[in-house]
């Protein structure tokens, strides 16, 4: 090797002068055929390198194909959203794996992402700055579980306000009724009439075994009319602070507070 670079610098370069690149490979090429082919084989100078070259030819062996890929291998930790960061780009994978450390194997073409053996998402790689490359099913399954997450906290704060909640969701999924839609009209009776008014009306429709969100509305309806609450509340909305909309106060009994007294003080 070291020999025939040598060669090459003292009897192609010299002196030459080409247009472009593929004038430089066509000069190469004919360089290669007839002045470096023609010379004599030191190993036997009766003959060129040329007529040494093809005697041992068809003694040569074809190569075995094989590949040799060549990746820019790269460890990631990934934090709360489902992207690997490499090479200041962003690129999805599925969100069940996230906050773990993935591996990244990038070619000029092509990121691949796995999570040991298991290759988890392929990406054409971008050569921009700051890009979000995704594919499609792993933003719609994200979209999933940020619905099914506000699913899961809606029916918390229910069933913290309105402890009956709980068997009302049993009742309702034996029904076979849609528990998306009860808990999102539950929700926005906690929100109007507070959570005593709601658990009275749950308790209510349980024991009437009318097991739908009418029944609760008309329970509350019902209770609020015999107090003498003929409007509707007002439904409050905190537009500068948002997470007061989903605060959720359940109030105390006063009960105890008559024992601070005696009857004689009273």
């Amino acid at each position: 090797m070291e020999r025939g670079i040598r060669f090459v610098r003292s009897s192609f370069w010299p002196a030459r002068k080409w247009t472009d690149f593929d004038d430089l490979n066509r000069q190469a090429m004919e360089w290669c055929q007839n002045e470096a082919a023609e010379r004599r084989w030191v190993q036997d100078e009766k003959l060129t390198v040329k007529e040494a070259f093809e005697k041992e030819a068809v003694l040569l062996h074809q190569m075995v194909e094989a590949s040799f890929p060549v990746y820019d291998r790269k460890e990631v930790f990934v934090g709360k959203t489902p992207y690997v960061q490499f090479d200041c780009n962003f690129y999805s994978i599925p969100a069940e794996f996230v906050k773990r450390t993935l591996s990244v194997f990038a070619t000029e073409s092509a990121v691949q992402i796995c999570d040991g053996s298991e290759m988890i998402a392929s990406h054409s790689r971008t050569f921009d700055k700051k890009q979000r490359v995704e594919i499609k099913t792993h933003i719609d399954d994200l979209k999933e579980a940020k619905r099914a997450s506000r699913r899961h906290a809606c029916l918390d704060r229910l069933r913290i306000a309105a402890p009956s909640c709980i068997e009302f969701f049993v009742e309702a999924g034996n029904r076979a009724q849609n528990l998306g839609r009860l808990t999102q009209e539950l929700t926005g009776m906690l929100e109007l009439y507070g959570a005593q008014e709601l658990e009275r009306g749950v308790k209510s429709a349980l024991i009437a075994g009318r097991i739908h969100a009418a029944a609760v509305k008309h329970a509350i309806e019902h209770e609020r009319g015999k107090r003498g609450l003929t409007h509707a509340p007002v439904k409050l909305r905190f537009e500068s602070n948002p997470l007061a909309n989903e605060l959720t106060i359940v109030p105390n009994t006063l009960a105890c507070y008559g024992d601070l007294f005696s009857k004689d003080e009273v």
